[in-house]
């Protein structure tokens, strides 16, 4: 999802994190474009956050949500050279035109998280196939919330398979309205790691033409 700290969203990070707590999630990203995690920073900034990203219990008494458990994560998507890059648990700057190759090596040689942006949806700066089928990403994104039709996720996932790669869905919300769209289920509650996040069994897609369940390939 995205804030103010994108060119491309307005929701105040804040407004953000109210929306996910009411949606009872336990684990978000806030993905703003080339921004090195400055939402987050931000929220920490504002004691929204602790420094580990997690929610302050009485930020969350303030708003309503005493027994609140959410944990935000510091990311980015990347404009490298030939498509956007979900970046998450690193830093990156400066990073708009990287090679998506060195990109990828960047974020590992920190421990963080490699995923493709809207794979396959070529209005919005995609990977070409060759570099899907070829860059060691951690994950592939199945399903995005504001993909342009159903087919370009049909083909995220036939690449997830193919890969043997784990599947994620997310919102890509730019407002808030537009959050909750999409999302990932994992197996227990209270999911505290990306990493254990990354172990998906399913994701539910809220489309714009109708809602429906998407099988997501585990990896395993």
């Amino acid at each position: 999802m995205h804030s103010r700290f994108s060119p491309d969203s307005e929701s105040c990070p804040k407004g953000i994190v109210e929306r996910v707590l009411q949606l009872g999630y336990g684990l978000i990203a806030i993905t703003d474009h080339n921004s090195n995690a400055e939402a987050f920073d931000w929220l920490v900034t504002e004691k929204v956050l602790t420094p580990a990203g997690v929610v302050t219990a009485e930020w969350a008494k303030q708003r309503g949500f005493a027994a609140a458990k959410l944990r935000v994560l510091p990311g980015q998507e990347i404009s490298t050279a030939t498509g956007h890059l979900l970046c998450l648990i690193a830093r990156i700057r400066p990073c708009i035109g990287m090679d998506a190759g060195e990109a990828v090596e960047a974020i590992h040689a920190q421990g963080g998280v490699a995923i493709p942006a809207h794979p396959f949806d070529h209005r919005r700066a995609a990977f070409s196939e060759e570099e899907l089928d070829a860059l060691p990403f951690d994950a592939i994104e199945v399903v995005n919330g504001g993909a342009t039709n159903y087919q370009v996720n049909e083909l995220a996932l036939e690449l997830a398979k193919r890969r043997r790669l784990p599947g994620v869905a997310d919102s890509d919300g730019h407002s808030l309205e537009q959050i909750g769209r999409c999302h990932s289920e994992a197996a227990g509650a209270g999911v505290a790691e990306l990493r254990e996040l990354l172990r998906l069994q399913i994701s539910t897609f809220a489309g714009m033409i109708e809602p429906r369940v998407v099988e997501v390939f585990d990896g395993g």
